[in-house]
């Protein structure tokens, strides 16, 4: 690791927790020398400011765990006191990188470089997907995208991740690719905060083995008709009564030795968890469940593709 006096000197670009943008963009105005409790800064719009940092550390900088808890003040105001050494601010990656599609290609990754970069691809470029490897990150825009047209299927039926710009097909046709030369189930898991896009992006998956499958072209209908009810079970919540229900279905889409699609077999999966608050209404936690189970309904958490025995045999 470099030095503190390596690392901080004037001029270089760093990022600074903010409490309401999150993150904003500093440069040092001063080099750092060695046994110094701050770092002089300048925000964009002009503003001077300094930054506590720990000499301790200057020998080791770890810029890369620095907490986003900690905050700057301006030279007038006195720092606060913590427990926890003061962190060192994230480095800024150079202008260049800025807008990759794929944030291991960053030089400094880290909480701020990857949202600074998602923000940047999203409201300059309109692109709503990033690579971070093997991972898609997927922004919700809240609107209607034309991103999933059948043209769109046509170019990346075949192509895989990285050959096209980061797209939900692309991870969907590597994984039936990969099922069709390894003749081996493939998984695809969906997962994020309510709200973000996650049964939209398996209605999506699924879209895009259907159309590369020849199979049924509205089989993610099955799974959107039940998303209602789960939904409002999901998110129940009174005064009296503290139920989290943790539901996930797992879409199994099987195909034939041909490796054309057929029906969705739905799978149902309720784990429900109980405040000690409400341990007196298990009555209603088992009504839920019931409901769940009877129903047969379900929200979007993981795709599976499944590859029937006499493809196995082949």
């Amino acid at each position: 690791m470099a030095t503190a006096v390596e690392i901080y000197t004037k001029g270089v670009r760093v990022w600074l927790p903010h409490p309401e943008e999150v993150w904003v963009s500093a440069e040092v105005t001063a080099s750092y020398r060695p046994g110094d409790t701050t770092l002089s800064l300048r925000l964009e719009d002009g503003t001077e400011v300094t930054q506590a940092v720990d000499p301790a550390t200057a020998a080791s900088v770890n810029y890369s765990s620095s907490s986003s808890s900690s905050s700057s003040s301006s030279s007038s105001s006195s720092s606060s006191s913590s427990s926890s050494p003061p962190p060192w601010p994230f480095l800024r990656n150079p202008d260049i990188l800025v807008g990759e599609n794929d944030l291991t290609c960053l030089s400094h990754l880290h909480e701020a470089a990857v949202l600074h970069n998602l923000r940047v691809r999203y409201s300059e470029c309109g692109h709503i997907y990033t690579y971070c490897g093997i991972v898609l990150v997927a922004i919700n825009p809240y609107m209607d995208v034309p991103l999933y047209g059948q043209d769109v299927v046509d170019a990346y039926s075949g192509q895989g991740a990285g050959h096209l710009d980061p797209h939900v097909f692309a991870v969907a046709d590597d994984a039936y690719r990969q099922m069709a030369r390894d003749a081996r189930c493939q998984s695809i898991v969906v997962s994020g905060e309510s709200g973000a896009g996650k049964t939209v992006s398996a209605r999506h998956v699924m879209r895009f083995f259907a159309s590369v499958g020849g199979g049924h072209a509205h089989m993610e209908e099955k799974v959107l008709a039940s998303n209602p009810v789960m939904e409002a079970i999901g998110n129940a919540k009174t005064v009296s009564l503290c139920v989290s229900l943790c539901v996930s279905l797992c879409v199994s889409l099987c195909l034939c030795v041909c490796l054309l699609c057929v029906s969705p077999c739905l799978s149902v999966s309720v784990c429900v968890s109980v405040s000690p608050q409400a341990i007196g209404n298990a009555k209603t936690v088992s009504l839920c469940v019931s409901l769940c189970v009877s129903l047969c309904v379900s929200v979007c958490v993981s795709v599976s593709l499944c590859v029937s025995p006499c493809l196995r045999r082949r």
